[in-house]
């Protein structure tokens, strides 16, 4: 007899861990599948905003390496230190911070375990694992990530938008300065994209991503970014993944089939912040579930909870990575275009509301850059 679970979920990332968690304290049975051994490493800048922490009611203290203070922005040479005095964003490892969420569900966890196919039947969606097992669930959460073969087989993954990324773990040592509670954005090493620089314990997290998906050499323009701030590039194990950004609205799922987080392409496409949406569409994800919803519902309310936001994002993207220096100046200018960041990341606003504040910021920019020229 095939064992019927309330939702049977693919991923033990944290849109997938988050699903688990919540579906459990609602009283449903989940399982959770991962085809990877737990716990196992991730690519991943590991920045994490707080607000996506404060969903949870247990503390993430022994997962958190550090927290951000100050931001770095860089362009062409030339910087400007930003102070964050409420540390709205903390680092962590995804290896330790998808098990510290999953530590705390009330889910059956089964690693090592590959999916092999997917079906819905009727009120219930049947899943056969490599190993030949069959189970059965009301709901089927797909949170396998941007490189998940699931969605795909079932239909359920065209329009995804992925642009590239590398990213390594550096040792601290490698580095001249003082790092801790610092971050970097630097603007100018690839048009189109951005350079970042995490803290971490230990070590530091340092990437670059191309938005605009154009075929340059990603780890030239990193290191030679790299030699100019003093970490050293040698020897350093890169490890590059396409990050599946916003694209615009469409279907999330069909029947009792869900995507999530990554799979359903929730990534800021103007920061590359995935976390927080990949939390809050597995709650969403979650309470569908217990209210027996359908996917058309869960595509509505993440349309309305942050659809709408990231289709912003998108449009602002498509002005500051057309122009980067542009990107630079309103996010060191006098402040405000940093707050606005934080407030994005702290969700005391979204893109819609940014986007009605920028017009204002971008032309005070230009009026003030005409006025500095005709005084030279």
């Amino acid at each position: 007899m095939t064992e019927l679970w309330d939702a049977i979920i693919i991923g033990a990332g944290p849109a997938g861990a988050s699903a688990a968690y919540f579906l459990g304290e609602m009283g449903l049975r989940a399982v959770v599948l991962e085809r990877e051994a737990l716990p196992r490493d991730k690519p991943c800048g590991g920045a994490v905003p707080r607000s996506a922490l404060a969903r949870f009611p247990f503390g993430f203290e022994p997962v958190i390496e550090d927290a951000v203070t100050l931001v770095r922005y860089a362009w062409l040479g030339e910087e400007r230190p930003v102070a964050l005095p409420d540390a709205p964003v903390v680092m962590v490892r995804r290896r330790e911070f998808d098990a510290h969420i999953l530590a705390h569900a009330r889910a059956e966890v089964r690693d090592r375990t590959a999916v092999a196919e997917a079906l819905a039947d009727g009120d219930a969606v049947r899943v056969r694992t490599a190993d030949g097992a069959t189970l059965a669930g009301h709901y089927l959460l797909i949170a396998e990530g941007s490189t998940g073969v699931l969605a795909r087989a079932l239909g359920l993954a065209s329009h995804r938008a992925h642009v590239p990324t590398l990213q390594a773990d550096v040792p601290m040592e490698r580095a001249t300065g003082d790092w801790r509670g610092t971050a970097l954005f630097q603007f100018g090493a690839l048009p189109g994209g951005y350079m970042w620089v995490f803290p971490r314990r230990g070590s530091l997290s340092v990437g670059i991503v191309d938005f605009r998906r154009g075929r340059r050499p990603l780890r030239g323009a990193l290191e030679a970014e790299m030699a100019r701030l003093g970490i050293a590039a040698e020897g350093i194990r890169w490890r590059g993944h396409p990050l599946p950004v916003f694209a615009g609205r469409r279907a999330l799922g069909r029947g009792r089939i869900l995507l999530l987080g990554d799979a359903a392409g929730l990534v800021d496409p103007l920061l590359g912040e995935g976390i927080r949406y990949a939390i809050r569409s597995g709650q969403v994800a979650a309470d569908v579930a217990r209210r027996n919803l359908s996917a058309a519902e869960y595509t509505r309310r993440i349309a309305r909870e942050m659809g709408r936001s990231l289709q912003r994002a998108r449009e602002i993207a498509g002005l500051f990575y057309r122009f980067p220096w542009l990107a630079y100046s309103i996010a060191t200018q006098d402040g405000r275009g940093t707050q606005w960041m934080t407030d994005v990341l702290a969700e005391r606003s979204d893109y819609v509301g940014i986007s009605r504040r920028l017009p204002g910021l971008v032309a005070g920019y230009l009026v003030s850059r005409e006025g500095r020229r005709e005084t030279r």
